[in-house]
Parts: structure tokens; C-alpha cells; sequence
């Protein structure tokens, strides 16, 4: 397994920071669930790991690289961000869509990101017409058309009913697998995150941080404030 994103004592947030100092790492071939209350920084720590966002203090290395000395085209190639608030343009197609995620025109590649996703019947439909659960999986071919080898999900569920929440759950723990990928996914279905997730990272209000095995965080309590049935 190769350390693909690493923390070390990371503080963030727009005016004072959010959190107490973290260090935290993902590495190839698992999926790690970002866990937290609303207004914890969630959002903005996926924002800062693709360099949307400033550090008040610590590093953020991507494979070996400071995310500091790398350009914003060396980190399109090395990170994806896939967010479920997106504003849709009212006439574009799936295809242009994925497209999006290329430098240059590809069918083949657009075409296997579909494939993956299961939406190559939406090729040439608007985007907008799509389902919710539809939505969400082509907004994933577009990161992944990109093939880079890290992943990043801000609430990917956040609209999705339960069978469609836990197929793309299914789906991001096989392309984790498969194609040898560090997947991060915010989400606030946590019981989701308990069956799918490798590990997991917690934000709290109190502004401690926590990752780990789902085990070891449950029995020491950091989950008492998701009410888990």
C-alpha cells in the first residue's frame, strides 16, 4: 500500500482554526469515512486537500510531494473532488459533462469512466434530467475519468435514498479495490460509513480529531453523538 495523502499537525478554517492540530493519512486501496456534526470543517478540509483552501498551520503532503510546491495542474492529476452541491449548466450533456475532467477530448476514456459508473446510457442525455441517484454516479465519472489516485467525496449521499446511498458506497469500496485508490468520503450516514469504510476519520464541535478502526472508535466512544441504533 502506497501513503497517498498525508496530514501532519493540520490546522485550518477561515478565521481561527476549526480543529486541534491532526495528523492523518490515506493510502492506496481503502476507503476512509469523514465523520463529523454539521459546521465541524468537513467541507473545508476536503477544499484544503485540493488546495482550495489555506492552512493556519502544518504541511499536507501528497505522496511525497508538499502540496505547497506542486501547481494547480499537478494537483488536477493527483486529486479529485467530487461534491454533491454542484450548479448543474441547464443544457449540458453527460458526455461534455465527464469531459470536463480531461485536458484534452477522449471518448474512450469518458466512455470507460460511464461504464464504471453505470451511465452510459445517460451518454448523451442533460445532465439536469438525470435522477438524483443517477447524479451522483456520473458526477463520480467525471472524477474518475481523471484517474487520479486519490478520491475525494464531499456528501456524495446527501440526496439519495437509502438502496442508492448503499450502492455508491459498494461502488467506491471496488473502485478503492480494483483500481488501487485512496477514496475519502464525507457523508452523515454513518451506519453507511460503519459497513463500508476500511477507517475513519471523526471531526468533533470540541475540536478534537480522530482516526482509525471503526472498532477501536466506537468502543472508545467517539461516536456517541451519531445516536447509531
Amino acid at each position: 500500500m502506497l501513503k497517498l495523502l498525508e496530514i501532519k499537525q493540520c490546522q485550518f478554517g477561515a478565521e481561527k482554526p476549526l480543529l486541534n492540530p491532526f495528523d492523518f493519512s490515506l493510502v492506496s486501496g481503502e476507503v476512509v469515512a469523514l465523520l463529523g456534526e454539521n459546521g465541524v470543517g468537513k467541507s473545508t478540509f476536503m477544499n484544503l486537500c485540493v488546495g482550495n483552501a489555506k492552512l493556519h498551520s502544518g504541511e499536507i503532503f501528497l505522496g511525497k510531494q508538499n502540496q505547497l510546491d506542486l501547481s494547480y495542474r499537478e494537483l488536477f492529476r493527483k486529486i479529485s473532488l467530487v461534491r454533491s452541491h454542484l450548479q448543474i449548466p441547464e443544457r449540458i450533456l453527460v458526455k461534455d459533462f465527464v469531459s470536463l475532467g480531461l485536458e484534452s477530448r477522449n471518448f474512450e476514456r469518458v466512455k470507460s469512466a460511464l461504464e464504471k459508473t453505470e451511465t452510459l446510457e445517460f451518454l448523451n442525455r442533460p445532465l439536469i434530467t438525470l435522477s438524483d441517484g443517477e447524479r451522483s454516479r456520473v458526477l463520480l465519472a467525471e472524477a474518475l475519468v481523471r484517474n487520479t489516485s486519490l478520491l475525494l467525496l464531499d456528501e456524495p449521499t446527501a440526496f439519495l435514498d437509502v438502496p442508492h446511498s448503499l450502492a455508491l458506497f459498494k461502488l467506491l469500496k471496488r473502485i478503492a479495490q480494483e483500481e488501487n485508490k485512496g477514496v475519502l468520503i464525507s457523508t452523515h450516514q454513518v451506519e453507511h460509513a460503519l459497513r463500508y469504510a476500511d477507517r475513519l476519520l471523526v471531526f468533533l464541535k470540541n475540536g478534537n480529531v480522530y482516526s482509525g478502526k471503526k472498532e477501536e472508535l466506537l468502543n472508545r466512544g467517539v461516536l456517541s453523538w451519531a445516536e447509531i441504533s
